[in-house]
């Protein structure tokens, strides 16, 4: 019996082109490249930044001068880190006190969702 029939159970990445097989192991190594880029992001994991009063005030004030449609970088804390977005804002929350800005970013059915931002994990605000 001809023990290549069996050998695409031991290795499902590979293929029978012509009279050679063809090994990929690409998708293995993918797997262990995220693995390590997922370490290293754990070992940068940070504490929240408090803002003094005066800076609480200074990022409030540049929330207010904000208006839909403008342009924005904003830093802000989530997850144990800090992150910067960029994008059109759609709405600045005074009661719910969140920020809503479009990065142009889509949902895996290809809709484009906000990015809510609460004011309290914002560091800085940049307009152009």
């Amino acid at each position: 019996m001809d023990s290549s029939r069996f050998l695409w159970f031991i290795l499902p990445s590979s293929r029978f082109i012509g009279k050679k097989w063809s090994i990929s192991w690409g998708p293995l190594y993918r797997g262990y490249e995220d693995e390590i880029a997922s370490e290293a992001r754990e070992h940068t994991k940070t504490q929240r930044i408090e803002l003094s009063e005066d800076g609480k005030e200074r990022i409030g004030t540049k929330l207010m001068q904000l208006h839909k449609g403008s342009f924005a970088i904003v830093r802000y804390f989530t997850d144990g880190y800090y992150e910067d977005i960029s994008g059109k804002v759609e709405s600045v929350d005074g009661v719910y006190k969140e920020l809503k800005m479009s990065t142009g970013m889509k949902n895996g059915i290809g809709k484009e969702l906000p990015t809510i931002i609460p004011f309290e994990d914002i560091l800085e605000v940049t307009t152009k």
